[in-house]
């Protein structure tokens, strides 16, 4: 809650209050509201009891503004950015992870390894990466890089592109 006496709620949090004060109302079982939110019988009571002692703000998570538990201190981060540029550019995330590892002792999660290294710019998401070369259905442009390397005659089937 802020100064304003603003509470700021996800999505989820949103149908979670309004599922919980339809089971406060009686309109709901705890057993309903469980199937619903995807939770056990067990933790939506927690979350009503939750809801009656502490109001709205009961249901906000905890966690929210607090750094991770698996974040790495920037000086780590940082070291091993520094290692990957200097030594390893040329290394796939998980390859250069592995080096990071065996040859300085750095651990770096795979969730950090990923999208660090990505939002680094040293490797592309498999889904943004262009595909060079032949592809199905350029069959055309290989007869025409066949004539023009002299094989007059010759077709992409009957001689092997380097």
């Amino acid at each position: 809650m802020d100064a304003l006496g603003t509470l700021t709620m996800s999505a989820k949090e949103l149908n979670r209050l309004e599922i919980l004060g339809r089971v406060l109302e009686r309109r709901l079982t705890q057993a309903q509201a469980a199937e619903q939110l995807g939770l056990s019988v067990r933790q939506v009571e927690r979350l009503c009891r939750r809801l009656r002692l502490e109001g709205r703000q009961g249901l906000i998570s905890k966690k929210r503004g607090r750094p991770s538990n698996r974040k790495l201190s920037a000086a780590l981060r940082e070291r091993a950015l520094e290692l990957v540029r200097s030594r390893y550019a040329d290394f796939g995330p998980t390859l250069a992870a592995e080096k990071l590892y065996e040859q300085h002792g750095l651990e770096c999660p795979v969730s950090y390894r990923s999208r660090q290294f990505i939002s680094f710019h040293h490797w592309l998401p498999i889904g943004s990466r262009r595909v060079f070369g032949l592809g199905f259905g350029s069959r055309d442009a290989a007869d025409r890089s066949c004539r023009i390397a002299g094989l007059l005659g010759a077709t992409s089937r009957s001689v092997r592109l380097a």
